[in-house]
């Protein structure tokens, strides 16, 4: 059995946020996964038992925000590895934990740039 493909995790309650990350990633030739908060990310994470190769979460979300997605990751042995690239409008100090910081509304350069890098070293 071959491994899974290695997958970008976009953690973002905006639905059109979603679905133009999972558009542009995929257009990149990226394996996307999405979850609409932080709730259904972990229980997404934990279930399949294959980490991502680097999640994208947004910090102000309903149900369980990045904060406390980022408290649980690292929390766990299975994932506390996986970079994490905080894509925020919450103008506080980044969270300890995140790779990089991308503030929105994004610039696509930006993203891609980080999103690659990091891809290339999973």
């Amino acid at each position: 059995m071959s491994p899974a493909r290695p997958y970008i995790l976009v953690v973002d309650d905006d639905s059109e946020i979603r679905q133009t990350f999972r558009e542009l990633l995929a257009d990149e030739g990226y394996e996307v996964r999405t979850a609409g908060d932080g709730a259904e990310a972990m229980s997404f994470l934990l279930a399949t038992g294959q980490p991502p190769a680097l999640i994208l979460l947004d910090l102000m979300m309903p149900k369980k925000s990045g904060w406390e997605v980022l408290e649980g990751l690292r929390r766990s042995t299975l994932l506390m590895d996986v970079p994490i690239v905080i894509v925020s409008a919450h103008m506080g100090t980044p969270p300890a934990g995140a790779v990089a910081w991308i503030r929105k509304p994004v610039r696509w350069e930006d993203l891609i740039g980080i999103v690659n890098r990091h891809m290339k070293a999973a």
